[in-house]
C-alpha cells in the first residue's frame, strides 16, 4: 500500500544525508517495483474477507503505537537530554502517525480531509526523521533554550 511513496522517501533521506537526492528515473523504479506485489496480495484479501483487513490493520496500528509509546517513553526517561528530546519528538510522531493514518482511511474520499489527513502524515514523517536523526542545529536551538 506505501510501495509508490519507497521512491520519494529514499530521495528525501538521500538529500539530506548527501544534498541532493535521487534521479527521477531511481525514483519511478524504486516507486513502481513493488506495486503489482501489494496490488494483486490487496485484492485477494480484499475480495476475500473485508472484515480481515480491518482486524489486521487495526492490529498493526495497536501494535505500532503500544510499541512506539514505549519506545519514545523509555527514551524520555533517559538521563541524557539528547536522548530525552528524541523520545519527546518521537512520541509526537507516533502520535501524529496514529492520527494521519486513522483520518486517512475514515476519510480517504473527501478532497480537503484527505488534504488533512495528509498533512498530518507528511508531519509524522518529518517528526520520525528528527527523533531518530536530530540535526545539529536544532538539537542547539532547543537544548539551549531550555537551559535559560
Amino acid at each position: 500500500m506505501s510501495e509508490p511513496w519507497w521512491g520519494h522517501t529514499i530521495s528525501l533521506f538521500v538529500a539530506f544525508s548527501t544534498g541532493e537526492g535521487l534521479n527521477i528515473q531511481i525514483i519511478y523504479f524504486i516507486s513502481t517495483t513493488f506495486v503489482p506485489i501489494g496490488l494483486v496480495s490487496w485484492i485477494a484479501v480484499y475480495s476475500i474477507n473485508q472484515p480481515f483487513i480491518l482486524l489486521f490493520f487495526l492490529s498493526v496500528l495497536i501494535t505500532f503505537l503500544i510499541t512506539g509509546i514505549l519506545f519514545a517513553n523509555s527514551a524520555i526517561k533517559s538521563n541524557d537530554k539528547e536522548s530525552k528530546l528524541k523520545g519527546k519528538i518521537l512520541l509526537l510522531a507516533i502520535l501524529s502517525y496514529a492520527v494521519g493514518s486513522v483520518w486517512d482511511g475514515v476519510f480517504a474520499s473527501t478532497g480537503s480531509l484527505l488534504i488533512v489527513s495528509r498533512i498530518i502524515l507528511t508531519i509524522s514523517s518529518v517528526f520520525f526523521y528528527y527523533g531518530f536523526f536530530l540535526p545539529n542545529w536544532m538539537k542547539r536551538i532547543i537544548l539551549h533554550s531550555n537551559r535559560a
